[in-house]
């Protein structure tokens, strides 16, 4: 039987051409069988036999059971609200299999080394230094996203475009430096290192982005659906979508059929919508959490059919450039060698298994070592009668666990019981050793002195009013914010509604309004101060605020969690025509989304007019991290309101 594509003579037993892996019967069709893993299609979203393609047959169960699990406990964790357990669960399972998988399947090729510092731990720092960044742009969108106001453009561009087009040119430059060695440079090592660089790299920004889930371990007064999807979307779906993004671009550069700068714009494409999408859906709080998760699910399947497709081609047109001359083909195999797909012996120099069609670059262990009494062939295999009419499908017989006549594992190194022992360990000595951080690292929060109109921001509350009392004393403010009381004036005063205005302090901007209401923010973005002037029912102005605040934490939309209001309201009456009487109560929360987690403290403010039933809602809020306090600006505005 000759090959119809380059017409190499192969046995009756044969299914695809050893030279082009070519299908030799018209009812086999070449993208049903993936040349990395020849029991799936190419169009899979299979992901462990796509970020591992050098697999033996039959061990893929192990590493998916392994991720499953992972996977299953994070969403324990989960219900449970322990965010920075479930997150660190679900994001280190993928680098463990990984790794685990590397060293199973000796994909080290003699040099651990370089692949340990540079695909894991380089990208690990890496992954810390861009979360550094995306860190520093996101306590803006972060501080008005519960108040559902969308990022500027300005924002749009720095965390949709810029933070993923550092974050691309970051995940490949560990993958580039492995496979220019010569032991790595092949499109399916590419693939392999990608994988591990894009998990490591991913766990390195989720740790940072993350960080404020790691400063309690307790419970997360929230929904803990909007916890699972936080840890499944960091944890699992984002290291895919990087890993899928640097091997689209990199097995390109190391293969050959794949347009190259076609495979940079689809890594690139990837993570700029992965980045809009998560920046555009920060402000719709639990909503906003499902709507990035389900993105992520749908970019990262893209990813996976795109890496695929891009290894499938690359290795299909590496034997064909063999066969016309144009390129050597890479790790012929030589003598003895076992394809650890399906068993069958392998010709010398062939670039696919005749039997399975699994491309011998993609083959575990390779070479094999040679000197054993090899005896299994084609024949053997197949158990196929001359002439016979050969199934559509490869035969589903078992590959030996050893290379006959030596004792060898054909393909792989550990026993499956040790493979899962092995992920396992990593996993639980990862969450142990997160619990142990957090528990320890566990501190108070920063609190607001109180604030009420018409006197200082630092009056000592009254006593049994439930509120704290002054930590960051007002004397602690810049100059030229402590002197800017006698420079608001009226002229510079922004209209709420039904005549009721604010003036911004010094360098205070109005950033989003509405009908009745306004949002103006600090020149750090660290500070922010909401004001809604609306009816008001009754006139007990403890309740009314009660009963503004109740409504504000009850809404699921605002992906408020942990909101600890701390006591009853504080109570002043007031001597102006517009509001006759204050309440006002601190309060500390904190605003999680795929993009981080900040913490916040504030005051809750309502002032009232006894006379008209009109309200105004203050809500002022500043993240716990503020270099500088806005206190005393707060309460000039608000005094500029009477």
């Amino acid at each position: 039987m000759d090959c119809p594509n380059c017409s190499t003579p192969h046995p009756e037993a044969a299914r695809f051409c050893s030279r082009c892996g070519t299908p030799l019967h018209p009812a086999i069709q070449r993208s049903r069988h993936f040349a990395a893993h020849p029991e799936e299609p190419v169009r899979s979203l299979a992901v462990v036999s796509t970020l591992m393609p050098h697999l033996a047959g039959g061990r893929h169960h192990i590493y998916r059971g392994a991720i499953g699990l992972a996977l299953v406990t994070a969403l324990i964790a989960a219900a449970f609200g322990m965010l920075s357990v479930a997150l660190i669960l679900a994001a280190i399972a993928l680098p463990a299999v990984v790794l685990t998988y590397m060293h199973d399947h000796d994909v080290w090729r003699g040099e651990p080394i370089s692949v340990l510092g540079l695909a894991l731990l380089a990208s690990l720092a890496l992954g810390v230094g861009v979360g550094m960044l995306e860190h520093h742009l996101t306590k803006p969108v972060l501080l008005a996203a519960p108040r559902h106001r969308m990022p500027t453009m300005a924002q749009i561009l720095e965390l949709g475009i810029l933070v993923p087009a550092v974050t691309f040119v970051a995940v490949l430059i560990p993958p580039v430096l492995v496979t220019a060695r010569s032991a790595f440079r092949h499109s399916v090592d590419a693939v392999v290192i990608c994988s591990l660089s894009g998990a490591a790299f991913s766990l390195g920004l989720s740790v940072v982005i993350q960080r404020g889930a790691f400063t309690h371990l307790g419970a997360t007064a929230g929904d803990p659906a909007h916890v699972a999807f936080i840890a499944l979307t960091l944890g699992f779906l984002q290291p895919i979508i990087f890993a899928t993004a640097a091997a689209m671009a990199l097995a390109p550069l190391r293969g050959v059929g794949v347009n190259t700068v076609s495979g940079l714009a689809n890594g690139l494409a990837l993570l700029v919508l992965y980045g809009l999408a998560t920046v555009l859906l920060a402000p719709y709080g639990t909503r906003g959490v499902v709507l990035t998760t389900l993105a992520a699910l749908v970019l990262g399947a893209a990813g996976l059919l795109g890496v695929r497709y891009a290894l499938h081609v690359s290795l299909l047109a590496e034997a064909q450039a063999a066969l016309t001359g144009a390129a050597t083909l890479a790790r012929a195999p030589g003598t003895h060698q076992v394809c650890a797909h399906c068993g069958a012996m392998i010709e010398a120099e062939a670039a696919f298994c005749q039997v399975c069609g699994t491309a011998t670059a993609a083959l575990a262990r390779h070479p094999a070592p040679n000197g054993g009494n090899t005896t299994v062939d084609v024949g053997a295999t197949t158990a196929a009668e001359p002439g016979a009419v050969m199934p559509a499908t490869p035969p589903r017989t078992p590959p030996p666990l050893q290379f006959p006549g030596n004792g060898v594992q054909v393909g792989h190194r550990l026993r499956p019981v040790t493979v899962a022992a092995v992920i396992v360990v990593i996993i639980l000595v990862a969450a142990a050793v997160t619990a142990l951080i957090v528990s320890s690292g566990t501190t108070g929060r920063t609190k607001l002195p109180p604030i009420l109109p018409g006197g200082h921001a630092g009056a000592t509350a009254p006593a049994g009013a439930g509120v704290s009392q002054p930590v960051n004393p007002p004397t602690a403010l810049p100059p030229a914010v402590r002197g800017a009381r006698l420079r608001l004036t009226a002229a510079n005063a922004i209209t709420i509604a039904d005549g009721i205005s604010i003036t911004p302090a010094p360098g205070w901007t109005l950033t989003d309004r509405g009908p009745n209401w306004v949002t103006l923010f600090d020149p750090n973005n660290t500070a922010a101060i909401h004001v809604t002037v609306k009816p008001a029912e009754g006139t007990d102005v403890a309740a009314v605020l009660q009963g503004d605040v109740n409504q504000l934490i009850s809404a699921q939309s605002t992906g408020l969690t942990n909101v600890n209001v701390m006591g009853a309201p504080t109570t002043k009456t007031l001597q102006s025509e517009k509001f006759q009487q204050a309440a006002s109560m601190n309060y500390t929360a904190d605003f999680s989304a795929q993009l981080g987690i900040t913490h916040l403290i504030g005051v809750f403010m309502e002032l009232l007019n006894t006379s008209n039933h009109q309200s105004a809602f203050i809500d002022y809020r500043e993240t716990s991290d503020v270099s500088a306090g806005y206190v005393g600006a707060a309460q000039m505005m608000i005094d500029s309101m009477l």
